[in-house]
C-alpha cells in the first residue's frame, strides 16, 4: 500500500476518533447544562412543581433528572430572598416536556427507588391526591 494511502487513512482514524470522543464529551456535558435558569417560568422541555394546587404560587422549572430536591428553592418570589424549599412541599405538578414521561415521586429517582411515583405525559399535569402534597422529593424521565 502506497505511503500516501496510509496517511489518509490514518489521518481518517484521527479524525473520527476525534469526533467520537468529541460528541461523548458534549453528550455527557448536555444534562448537566442543560437547565441552569430556575427562573419559575415553566418552558417547553421542562417539568414544574408548584408550591399549591391548581398551578398557582412559587413554581420550579427543570428539564433534567434531580434524585433529591432538598437542597433546592423555589425561585426568587419576594424582595427578601429565595422562595420555600422544594423539598416535600408541591401540591401541584405539570409536565412541560415534548416527548418524555415526567416521574415525580418520593425518592423516585433515588438509589434505592422506594416510594410512590407520579408519572405525567408530555403535556399533562395536575394537583397532587391529598395524601401525596407535600411529599413530592425528585424527578426523572422516562423515555
Amino acid at each position: 500500500m502506497p505511503q500516501s494511502s496510509l496517511t489518509v487513512r490514518w489521518a481518517r482514524g484521527v479524525a473520527a476518533a476525534a469526533l467520537v470522543s468529541g460528541a461523548v464529551l458534549f453528550g455527557t456535558a448536555m444534562p448537566a447544562s442543560a437547565n441552569v435558569n430556575f427562573n419559575g417560568t415553566c418552558e417547553a422541555s421542562e417539568a414544574c412543581v408548584f408550591d399549591w394546587d391548581y398551578f398557582e404560587g412559587p413554581r420550579w422549572d427543570y428539564e433534567g433528572t434531580d434524585t433529591n430536591f432538598s437542597n433546592n428553592y423555589y425561585p426568587d418570589t419576594t424582595k427578601y430572598g429565595a422562595g420555600p424549599p422544594l423539598n416535600d412541599s408541591a401540591e401541584g405538578l405539570h409536565n412541560f416536556g415534548l416527548s418524555c414521561t415526567a416521574v415525580f415521586g418520593q425518592n423516585a429517582g433515588g438509589a434505592s427507588a422506594s416510594g410512590w411515583k407520579v408519572r405525567h405525559l408530555p403535556g399533562k399535569g395536575d394537583g397532587l391526591p391529598a395524601d401525596r402534597e407535600n411529599r413530592v422529593s425528585s424527578l426523572y424521565w422516562e423515555c
